[in-house]
């Protein structure tokens, strides 16, 4: 599968991959600061697994759509209350 990313760039994998690790492979930095991604225009969580080609966007807490990135929180805390979403040290200042 071929992955093409915002600046053109392009990633090919033969085995289904999840958006973390897609993101490890092009820097730990991005790994660990990607809070969700679009994958074909639509906001994703990282732990989405992707088997086919695509177009595809990390989302962290310098990106223009950054509000839609605190969906994470909501998949990780597993609950979707506000309490949880308040609580997350990573995104607090998407909720507005």
């Amino acid at each position: 599968m071929k992955i093409t990313l915002k600046d053109g760039s392009q990633l090919t994998y033969t085995d289904p991959k999840h958006l973390y690790e897609i993101a490890g492979n092009i820097s730990e930095g991005l790994m660990r600061a990607a809070l969700a991604a679009e994958v074909d225009g639509n906001v994703t969580e990282m732990q989405t697994m992707i088997d086919h080609d695509c177009t595809g966007n990390f989302l962290t807490s310098r990106s223009k759509r950054k509000r839609y990135a605190a969906s994470h929180c909501i998949a990780y805390f597993g609950t979707g209350s506000e309490k949880a979403v308040s609580n997350c040290k990573t995104c607090h200042w998407a909720r507005d």
